[in-house]
């Protein structure tokens, strides 16, 4: 807590643009974005912007960790306390975590984001 509001005081100074209703936002979870805060704006002082809601970048690191986690064994269902930790309720949650790039099949399960691999492009040689 000490550190965001270290981070609120320096953004104020230096982009004091709609600072005036962050203290009492900041010390949730997450909250539904102002219209006249920008995702860079609130990068700033901890929150990243996941859909309609701007969340603590801990707290969406953990729900990343933790979806990543399941992934690894295949398609799964949303563990219940991820509404919790985002402190949304469970329908908000897909619009969350498509940004991270889970999808919901189907079948009602979700998929991990699929990583495309670079190709590497070969030099040719050109001494002859």
């Amino acid at each position: 807590p000490r550190q965001r509001l270290v981070r609120l005081a320096l953004t104020r100074a230096f982009a004091p643009r709609g600072s005036t209703q962050l203290p009492e936002l900041i010390s949730r979870v997450s909250f539904l974005q102002p219209a006249d805060l920008d995702a860079e704006w609130l990068s700033y002082v901890g929150f990243v912007v996941l859909g309609p809601r701007a969340v603590r970048i801990d707290v969406a690191d953990r729900v990343r960790a933790e979806l990543a986690r399941q992934a690894r064994v295949g398609p799964f269902s949303l563990p219940r306390e991820v509404a919790q930790w985002l402190g949304c309720i469970s329908r908000e949650v897909p619009d969350l975590i498509q940004p991270l790039g889970y999808r919901r099949g189907d079948d009602g399960l979700y998929r991990a984001p699929s990583r495309r691999r670079r190709r590497v492009k070969r030099r040719q040689n050109t001494s002859t």
